[in-house]
């Protein structure tokens, strides 16, 4: 799927606050053909490889950050897909240009004034120029397309009542929990002790279930043990099986038998059960109108850079022209 500019992928502040460091650059619409200062040109503008460098950074250290080894081909296929997405968002740039979109310039100077221009090899003035076309690419998108997209209520029932499944609410309890720690590497008498101590407390806390909360903050070794070992609701898949067969098997006020985990002992109180149901629609219709227009902006915004790219004059230095009549991949 193409990236769109509400992705995060291409956002100025992601390079600026994650301090990475480029060269001074020239200017970059200037005019020019691809040279060893120039990474491309998009209808006769120049975009350094500068400014290449300053976006690609955060994201060769977000492949490293997910473990993948940064090798020279790794590196060149990041690069490559940053160029094309960078080539997508001079599209929008000049598209929003030709459109006479302008921005305040107060809306720069709010944003210049969040940035630490120390270890950033750029000018201040550089800098302005890049929140200025994100901004004005931003301003487009909202003012140009998305203000001409409407979604009635019975778009949204219709897509509501196409996917039931994803608005199922799964069944959930309401439980609170006293734990005696007890691990593998205990000895055996650390465990018999723990076993004990848990015996113990479990018949106190059925003599007395009002008072489960507060022999959980008393006796209690989790973390929850000052809300007097309140979990609050959760549903299956949330917590180990053993703790969550037991809880989902009692009524509301019931008290466990000794439950045993890698975490130790346990004994659980439950409370309250929801039991499974569709959230109704009044609950999620707004949730699935912004869902449907993000989704129709994407389309259109790559709908559009399609039709861009095929009427656009596009020149990488040291590579092949990209392929304008390129398959649109907006909805895979």
């Amino acid at each position: 799927m193409r990236s769109t500019f509400f992705s995060t992928a291409l956002t100025l502040f992601s390079c600026l606050f994650l301090a990475c460091s480029a060269p001074a650059e020239q200017p970059e619409r200037q005019q020019a053909t691809p040279s060893d200062d120039v990474a491309f040109t998009v209808n006769g503008k120049a975009i350094s490889n500068e400014i290449v460098d300053l976006y690609l950074q955060p994201e060769l250290q977000r492949a490293q950050m997910m473990g993948q080894p940064l090798t020279p081909e790794l590196e060149a296929q990041i690069r490559q897909q940053l160029i094309d997405q960078l080539i997508d968002r001079e599209l929008l740039y000049q598209q929003a240009q030709q459109a006479h979109v302008t921005l305040e310039e107060a809306v720069i100077d709010s944003q210049m004034a969040q940035i630490q221009m120390d270890g950033i090899n750029l000018s201040e003035e550089q800098v302005r120029e890049l929140i200025k076309t994100d901004f004005v690419i931003r301003k487009y998108i909202e003012d140009e397309i998305q203000a001409n997209i409407e979604i009635s209520e019975e778009d949204a029932r219709k897509f509501y009542d196409e996917n039931l499944s994803e608005f199922e609410q799964s069944e959930q309890v309401k439980a609170s929990h006293i734990l005696v720690r007890s691990g593998q590497d205990d000895t055996p008498e650390q465990k018999a002790a723990a076993r004990h101590k848990i015996d113990s407390l479990l018949v106190v806390a059925r003599a007395n279930p009002d008072s489960f909360a507060e022999i959980a903050k008393a006796s209690s070794e989790g973390p929850s043990a000052p809300r007097g070992g309140d979990l609050g609701f959760f549903g299956r898949g949330q917590m180990v099986p053993p703790f969550e067969q037991a809880a989902f098997a009692l009524k509301p006020g019931e008290i466990s038998d000794v439950v045993e985990t890698q975490f130790g002992y346990h004994i659980i109180k439950m409370f309250e059960k929801q039991e499974g149901e569709i959230v109704p629609f009044d609950s999620v219709k707004t949730d699935i109108q912004n869902y449907l227009r993000d989704q129709r902006t994407n389309e259109q915004i790559s709908a559009l850079l399609d039709s861009l790219r095929v009427k656009a004059t596009i020149e990488i230095a040291n590579a092949s022209p990209p392929d304008t009549s390129r398959q649109k991949d907006h909805d895979q």
